[in-house]
């Protein structure tokens, strides 16, 4: 069973890969800088919750629904969690029954996509981070906020500068 433990877990993170809401959910910072991290402990909690229990696909998505809740403070308008949590399910009866031909087969269907997920995370450089707002200030964009203070629950969304043309 640890090997249908291991390549479940796996699945689960290509599934998570492909998930839109999960994705601009860490991307927009919902889940603070840690983001990356949270996903990563969801993948384990639910390969966990899945290997462990015998639960279904309304189990599992009921779980995504409040795990994306509580964690990013998202709300999954589009219904993906209960598509996700049909797909986790479906894949782990294919793991029970040792159907790897079937597996591989469903995972070649999966929508091609970066894979954000697995990259390791890049540590945050602060004095970087220090160097761009003090630009941001000193190119007349007004702030009452020192540097320093800048507030830990807010991410600071920085515009790239574009090329003028010839």
């Amino acid at each position: 069973m640890a090997d249908n433990s291991e390549l479940f877990r796996n699945i689960v993170e290509s599934i998570f890969n492909t998930w839109t809401a999960l994705r601009l959910a860490v991307e927009h910072g919902m889940g603070g800088h840690r983001g990356k991290e949270i996903v990563l402990r969801l993948v384990d909690e639910v390969t966990n919750l899945v290997c462990k229990g015998d639960i279904g696909a309304e189990e599992i998505a009921d779980f995504l629904i409040e795990f994306m809740d509580t964690e990013f403070h998202t709300e999954c308008e589009d219904n993906s969690p209960d598509e996700v949590a049909t797909v986790l399910w479906q894949f782990y009866q294919h793991c029970k029954a040792g159907n790897h031909n079937e597996i591989n087969l469903e995972l070649s269907k999966l929508p091609k996509c970066e894979v954000w997920l697995c990259k390791p995370l890049r540590p945050m450089n602060t004095q970087e981070e220090a160097m761009d707002s003090e630009d941001a200030v000193s190119s007349g964009q007004s702030s009452n906020i020192a540097v320093g203070e800048l507030d830990p629950e807010w991410t600071q969304v920085k515009s790239k500068r574009r090329k003028e043309r010839l």
